[in-house]
């Protein structure tokens, strides 16, 4: 009788969500992990799969969604693609949500890509969900 048969796996409650954007030859990923009352939004060249850049937005009054507080977790603080992005998808969720964005888009083609990103929450809408 080791101290093992005395554990209880739990299903994992976090739910996964991939797609693609192709823009000008690249292959753009995008993954969504839904966990329990968050989200995680990874963006980056389908190639590459690095992550070097993360931000985390939440709404602080969940009723009326409209003030957002948002950080720089890791990454250029320059370069605040991640936190508009997060800033946007928090306040539109009413939950935190973390981006890491590992692109280098010219900005036509970042609005084409969140144009994207909001039209798969859209047709996702349980992602949404708190």
């Amino acid at each position: 009788m080791g101290a093992n048969e005395d554990i209880e796996l739990l299903p994992c409650s976090f739910q996964f969500h991939n797609f693609y954007h192709e823009v000008n030859e690249v292959r753009i990923q995008c993954q969504i992990m839904k966990m329990e009352k968050s989200l995680y939004l990874w963006l980056g060249d389908y190639t590459e799969r690095t992550m070097n850049d993360l931000a985390l937005a939440f709404a602080t009054d969940s009723e009326n969604k409209k003030t957002v507080l948002s950080t720089k977790i890791m990454g250029h603080v320059a370069d605040e693609t991640s936190l508009n992005i997060a800033n946007r998808l928090s306040k539109k969720a009413g939950q935190p949500v973390y981006v890491s964005y590992n692109l280098n888009l010219p900005p036509p083609t970042l609005l084409s890509l969140e144009r994207r990103i909001h039209e798969e929450f859209k047709s996702k809408p349980e992602l949404l969900d708190s």
